[in-house]
């Protein structure tokens, strides 16, 4: 049965009350089928598409940072879709983020609406995660699963002034504004909640990823903080392409996980620079490249990826207070990333390639509908449009995704020490994106009391619009399409047939291509001979003229057909030949 069957399915299963249901026995721990659930869809909805949030998590202010009362957060979700989030544990530096809580207009799925201390269910009952006398309801989602797609985080403030104290250098002192990176970690995802990859109700484990949230700079040894992000996350079912990669110094490079098409060259290792080459994607001008750190430890890394000019990206991953104020220190270790891939032919894309010294768009989609100003060195002014192409859209609308897209210098092979964030103004209407760098950790005038000293910089950034109403997808393939070059016409023939004949074959010549999407003309969800009426129905229709491509002649057609008859007739079905 496929998952597709049954997430349709699941849907079905919905029960108005979650208090008196149980499972008839705990959920199993590989086959799909799981998200049955016994017959209850105990969480909310699964998330077979990109969903997005917007998350608040705000520390107590005044307390040491650090230190006591640092792990006291109230942790809020203004909005998100079009799935909802929510959050079943939390400290200073770390959530643990789900998808889908079952009942995502009920406030008791949330964390609660106040400041508590590590909030986390302790609850071990995998047998009845619904009772709610020693669970709380915001374990019943799904907990996000760096196996099952990519996780992006956005710093949501261009720096925040919570009032945290130090006391490193005799009486309290205050510490400033602190500047913020996010991402999500790998190896290391604690929290209850129902697990995307094997089902299991469990507290994190398995591949469950936490939002990481870090201070940029020295700070005394001191690493995590609390702000407000934006977070989203593409499935890898829905096409999407990305990878979690394993640091590493030289050589090839292996995967904590990965999207199906992604294969073991694709990156490479140099002196701890990584270097990622998409097969037949051109990094000059097909898409863009959104690259994190994914280390699980609790120090903070920035990192960066640029077109390279081979047709790939070369990514940098570095601490965020290296001693070495040039730049060029990068790690050997530690260095885990993860990037995901967006063409710019991604359905609702907003988004480019932005010229930082300039604001202008190197490469952009559905630039009708976004309008960004260098407003100062550094400092962006974006707008986001409805679809009259002048209403503004506000913060509540969706997420903004950024990523660094620069190198080190004019001349340098590596990339930018530079980092992004951005705050919604709602005076203008504009999301305004801010990047920095880390210019010194001992300066005589700083700008905390651990002597780091910042600056805006001009940085080549890459950013997408991720739209709660509509999110991104991938460009739905096009059936028929068998060679994947965007039309259906007679250059299709050959490949078509070497899929019915040969599919090892054309999985090694079309690596980047789902045969099902392409091949499956019937929609019977099998590539086989019924595929082969309507493959000529699409070469002889009018789909075909406005492709561009020359209708075959009928003889032609009948000696394919023929072909792929005569080649498959051992093993296929042949009652259409």
């Amino acid at each position: 049965m496929s998952t597709r069957f049954l997430r349709a399915a699941a849907t079905l299963l919905f029960v108005a009350s979650p208090t008196a249901m149980t499972f008839a026995d705990a959920p199993p721990t590989s086959d799909p089928s799981f998200r049955l659930l016994s017959g209850f869809d105990a969480p909310g909805t699964f998330p077979t598409t990109v969903t997005s949030a917007n998350i608040n998590i705000q520390p107590f202010p005044g307390v040491s940072f650090d230190g006591a009362g640092e792990d006291l957060l109230k942790i809020t979700f203004p909005s998100a879709g079009p799935i909802a989030w929510t959050s079943s544990r939390n400290n200073s530096g770390d959530t643990a983020l789900s998808i889908g809580p079952f009942d995502p207009n009920d406030p008791l799925y949330y964390p609660p609406n106040d400041f508590v201390d590590n909030y986390q269910a302790a609850n071990t009952n995998t047998a009845n995660p619904i009772d709610t006398s020693s669970n709380d309801l915001s374990t019943l989602a799904w907990r996000v699963n760096y196996e099952t797609g990519a996780l992006l985080a956005t710093t949501r403030h261009n720096g925040v002034d919570d009032g945290y104290t130090v006391s490193d250098f005799g009486s309290p002192e205050p510490v400033g504004t602190i500047y913020g990176v996010s991402y999500f970690n790998v190896g290391f995802g604690q929290g209850w909640g129902f697990r995307m990859n094997d089902g299991v109700f469990a507290n994190g484990g398995s591949a469950s990823s936490d939002l990481q949230t870090g201070a940029v700079g020295a700070a005394g040894g001191r690493h995590e903080a609390s702000f407000n992000v934006a977070t989203a996350y593409f499935p890898y079912e829905q096409g999407w392409v990305g990878a979690w990669v394993n640091g590493a110094a030289n050589g090839a490079a292996t995967f904590a996980a990965s999207a199906d098409s992604i294969h073991a060259s694709t990156v490479s290792w140099n002196s701890g620079i990584a270097t990622v080459q998409l097969p037949g994607v051109d990094s000059a001008g097909d898409g863009m490249l959104f690259v994190a750190a994914s280390n699980s430890s609790s120090t903070t890394r920035l990192t960066s990826a640029f077109a390279d000019g081979s047709g790939g990206w070369t990514t940098t991953i570095r601490l965020d207070e290296d001693a070495d104020t040039t730049g060029q220190t990068n790690l050997d270790s530690g260095n885990d990333f993860q990037f995901l891939y967006i063409p710019y032919d991604a359905q609702n894309l907003i988004g480019g390639n932005i010229n930082g010294d300039t604001g202008a768009s190197i490469n952009a989609a559905g630039d009708g509908f976004f309008d960004l100003t260098r407003t100062g060195t550094g400092r962006y002014a974006l707008s986001i449009f409805e679809d009259d192409g002048q209403t503004k859209k506000a913060e509540d609308d969706g997420t903004l995704l950024l990523s660094v897209a620069d190198t080190l210098g004019a001349s340098s092979t590596i990339g930018s020490r530079s980092f992004l964030s951005y705050e919604y103004d709602s005076v203008s209407g504009d999301f305004i994106i801010e990047a920095r760098e880390l210019i010194s950790t001992t300066s005589a005038t700083p700008d905390d009391v651990f002597g780091n000293e910042f600056s805006m910089v001009d940085t080549d950034f890459y950013f997408a619009w991720a739209d709660f109403a509509n999110p991104l997808a991938p460009l739905a393939a096009l059936l028929g399409d068998t060679n994947n070059d965007g039309v259906v016409d007679t250059l299709d023939i050959d490949p078509f047939v070497l899929l019915l004949t040969d599919p090892a074959a054309y999985a090694t010549a079309f690596p980047d291509v789902d045969p099902l999407a392409v091949g499956d003309i019937n929609l019977d969800m099998v590539v086989d001979t019924l595929d082969i009426d309507p493959f000529v129905a699409l070469l002889t229709s009018g789909s075909l003229a406005s492709g561009g491509g020359a209708v075959p002649e009928p003889g032609s057609i009948v000696l394919v057909v023929a072909l792929a008859c005569g080649i498959g007739a051992a093993t296929r079905r042949m009652n259409r030949c």
